[in-house]
């Protein structure tokens, strides 16, 4: 595992979630008692900001300088900001060590492509939202369309990170104040809002947006904990749950004719699916469009060339109050039962969702299936009801359960 250098402290309030995150996503990757390496240096923010309301970018870049080669003599193997708006001074730190950066802007933009979005609303501090070094990068090497708000509300905006959320007051006037900017930045056409200052998920969550939001503190301390997890050249890789099983990956058009393949078996053979026709492969990709149309994450798991299994996230409700909670999905053909290849689907599906910004998870289980239950319950789901003789196939009446998980 590398060690993470973080710099952190502008503000304390959201460098406490980093640290936070990236502990639970080693723990979730790696099980048992493991905890992420890192050092961290916690600037004083007075003395930042106070640069920063000066225009002084240059001294506040030498200070993110001399703290990057503090962390690099204690050890760390790459770099993290925790901060969206000192990334204007991200040439500085990179030029002081010869360690990378892990860029906060990079994990988000690939989070929302990943979304198949491509029109976004930015909200942060001024100087996130009206200079280039944020936004030019989202559009010019992510190929994002990036929004803001008007000026009135860019200082609305501002004043509440400044004046509360970094002093830790979370005020429900200004969370109207933000939830009526995202509104109009969707009315403009925003497909989806970046929380673009580390400090807005303090305020803002899934929960206040028509559209989905995604945390960029949550992306980047999740990002970072991969890069740890990473190989490091010269020393024996930290195995992943997947490694070894098969490669994980987004679902493509062609992988059509092997879902079919392995669902169908469950469909005739089953009372794990309630569906008594075979499908076609025409019928699957249709299926794998509508998911994609909801933004909604569909994976594969492919060994040798061959899909042998897949996993993916469907809507639970039709009724919008509903868009936070989805209903999770997963196959594996037959002869690859009893190898972890559930739960590594489902682990990636889950971070997929995280990063969507999904809430609740939901599985439902044609009971009785101890094997399906124990894998759900293996990643934290817990059982929420119990239908008694809702199905009926193969000549017997069928219970179902569902399992659910707060993502």
């Amino acid at each position: 595992m590398k060690t993470i250098g973080m710099i952190g402290g502008m503000s304390w309030e959201s460098t406490v979630p980093y640290y936070r995150i990236v502990n639970e996503t080693v723990k979730e990757r790696l099980g048992g008692l493991h905890s992420a390496r890192l050092v961290l240096v916690s600037e004083d923010f007075q003395e930042i900001e106070r640069l920063q309301q000066a225009g002084a970018w240059d001294e506040a870049g030498r200070a993110m300088a001399d703290a990057a080669r503090s962390l690099r003599a204690a050890g760390a193997d790459f770099l993290v900001l925790c901060t969206n708006t000192m990334h204007k001074v991200a040439d500085a730190i990179e030029a002081a060590v010869d360690i990378p950066l892990l860029h906060i802007a990079d994990p988000t933009a690939e989070a929302i492509k990943r979304s198949g979005m491509k029109k976004v609303g930015l909200l942060g501090t001024r100087f996130t939202m009206e200079q280039d070094f944020y936004r030019g990068r989202l559009s010019e090497r992510h190929h994002l369309e990036v929004l803001v708000p008007d000026e009135t509300d860019r200082a609305t905006i501002h004043a509440v990170i400044y004046g509360e959320l970094c002093l830790g007051k979370v005020l429900a006037d200004s969370r109207r104040q933000y939830q009526r900017i995202i509104r109009r930045l969707v009315d403009d056409g925003a497909e989806a809002i970046i929380l673009g200052c580390t400090e807005i998920s303090m305020l803002i969550g899934p929960q206040d947006s028509p559209v989905p939001v995604f945390d960029t503190t949550r992306i980047h301390a999740r990002a970072a904990a991969e890069w740890a997890l990473a190989p490091v050249p010269g020393r024996a890789p930290q195995a992943r749950p997947d490694e070894g099983i098969a490669t994980i990956r987004p679902v493509s058009p062609g992988d059509a004719d092997s879902i079919a393949r392995i669902y169908n078996h469950f469909i005739l053979n089953t009372i794990v699916s309630f569906e008594e026709q075979a499908v076609s492969a025409q019928e699957i990709a249709g299926r794998i469009a509508e998911v994609a149309s909801a933004s909604l994450p569909w994976l594969v798991a492919e060994r040798d060339g061959q899909i042998i299994g897949y996993a993916y996230a469907s809507k639970w409700k039709g009724r919008c109050a509903y868009r936070y909670s989805v209903e999770s999905t997963v196959y594996l053909d037959p002869d690859c039962l009893g190898q972890g290849l559930g739960s590594a689907l489902y682990e990636r599906l889950f971070a997929a969702l995280r990063e969507r910004g999904m809430h609740v998870v939901i599985g439902g289980i044609a009971l009785p299936n101890p094997a399906s239950v124990a894998l759900h319950e293996r990643l934290g789901m817990k059982k929420a009801a119990h239908f008694s003789e809702v199905g009926f196939k193969l000549g017997k009446w069928i219970d179902v359960g569902y399992w659910q998980a707060i993502l």
